[in-house]
C-alpha cells in the first residue's frame, strides 16, 4: 500500500501534478481503500476523479446543471442547486472536502 508521503512524492517526480491538497482529501477519504495500490495508481485514480475546486458543492451542482442541461435564464432562480448536491452526493457518489470536489 502506497502512503500518503509516497503518493505526494510520486506526484512531484511524474506528470501527474495533481493538487496536493486535493490529492491529500482524496487518499485521505474514509470510504477509499488503497490496499495494494501503487502511488501512480493513487494519483491516477484522483485525477479520473477530481472535478476542480468550488466554494462548496452547490457551486458545483449549479455549474454541471449549466453545462449538462441548456436552461432558459428566468428559470434559473427555481433551481434548488443544494437539493442537487444532495442528489450528487447519495445517488452519483459525488463528495467534496475543503471545496475540493471528487466523483466515484
Amino acid at each position: 500500500m502506497a502512503t500518503l508521503e509516497e503518493v505526494l512524492e510520486a506526484n512531484l517526480t511524474s506528470a501527474h501534478n495533481v493538487d496536493e491538497e486535493a490529492l491529500t482529501a482524496y487518499y485521505n477519504n474514509d470510504s477509499i481503500f488503497w490496499v495494494g495500490e501503487e502511488a501512480d495508481d493513487v494519483i491516477r485514480a484522483c485525477e479520473n476523479a477530481y472535478q476542480g475546486h468550488y466554494a462548496n458543492g452547490t457551486d458545483y451542482a449549479e455549474e454541471l446543471m449549466a453545462d449538462l442541461y441548456d436552461i432558459p435564464n428566468h428559470l434559473y432562480p427555481y433551481i434548488d442547486y443544494a437539493a442537487f448536491w444532495r442528489d450528487l452526493c447519495m445517488g452519483d457518489g459525488y463528495w467534496e472536502e475543503d471545496g475540493h470536489v471528487f466523483s466515484a
